[in-house]
């Protein structure tokens, strides 16, 4: 098998130790023993096997395994991926669709107890790509809980992501709650935060009489520049002739 012969000629190359070839060689045979590989002799050195070339950033998969390269196979060895890493985590149902997968899991902390975890703050059925992005981001399961306190329950990877990116945090959603804003969402949420829009402001526009204040409007408001101020004068106006004026 191809990928068994990369390894065999990381061993001849010194790269990787009879062990960690063992070990590789187990997890490519799908957790099935593979026999130690015999010592090269010296006097007639057997030729090395060679591998079918494959083309740079080309990737595959194989009776449901991904398919590997030497740089693939040094890449996971280097951050520490392991046999029983690899076994440990198809038990629990993560399946990776490329060898650079595993190695983007280890090297962000993904460990089986952080899947554990996630899984009992609600979040099933994870894919590689969702926890190394989680993990990347510092999501942890008591960011979860409390963004679920501020009234934020059954958020998917790509909202805790989209808003762990953008430094929300509970009390930042608590705080837009008490500023009026009992029904927003995440997107919502990360739309007014980047725009700009804080609890005070909310407080001001209602102040002033802005009516329909939704995340939009406040959005929209913030975006063009147009200040408290600004909004009291155009209000005042629209009182004045009695023409309704547009908010927005």
């Amino acid at each position: 098998m191809e990928e068994r012969a990369q390894v065999l000629a990381m061993l001849a190359e010194g790269k990787i130790n009879v062990e960690q070839a063992t070990q590789l060689l187990e997890a490519l045979g799908g957790g099935r023993a593979a026999p130690r590989p015999a010592p090269m002799p010296r006097a007639e050195p057997t030729p090395r096997p060679v591998a079918k070339p494959v083309v740079a950033g080309e990737e595959g998969t194989r009776r449901g395994r991904p398919r590997m390269r030497l740089d693939d196979l040094a890449g996971m060895k280097s951050v520490g991926v392991t046999a029983e890493y690899i076994r440990t985590m198809r038990e629990m149902g993560v399946t990776a669709a490329s060898a650079g997968e595993y190695t983007g899991l280890v090297a962000c902390g993904v460990t089986p107890e952080y899947v554990a975890a996630l899984r009992d703050a609600g979040l099933t059925n994870l894919d590689a790509g969702e926890l190394t992005g989680m993990a990347a981001m510092g999501i942890t399961p008591e960011y979860i809980a409390a963004l679920g306190d501020a009234g934020l329950t059954n958020l998917d990877a790509g909202e805790l992501t989209g808003m762990a990116a953008m430094g929300i945090t509970a009390d930042q959603v608590v705080a837009l709650r008490d500023a009026g804003l009992t029904d927003i969402d995440p997107h919502e949420i990360i739309g007014m935060l980047s725009a700009g829009v804080t609890p005070e402001y909310i407080a001001e526009m209602i102040d002033l009489g802005v009516v329909d204040i939704t995340p939009e409007v406040l959005s929209a408001f913030k975006l063009t520049g147009n200040k408290p101020a600004f909004v009291g004068a155009t209000i005042n106006l629209e009182r004045a002739i009695d023409v309704p004026i547009n908010n927005a």
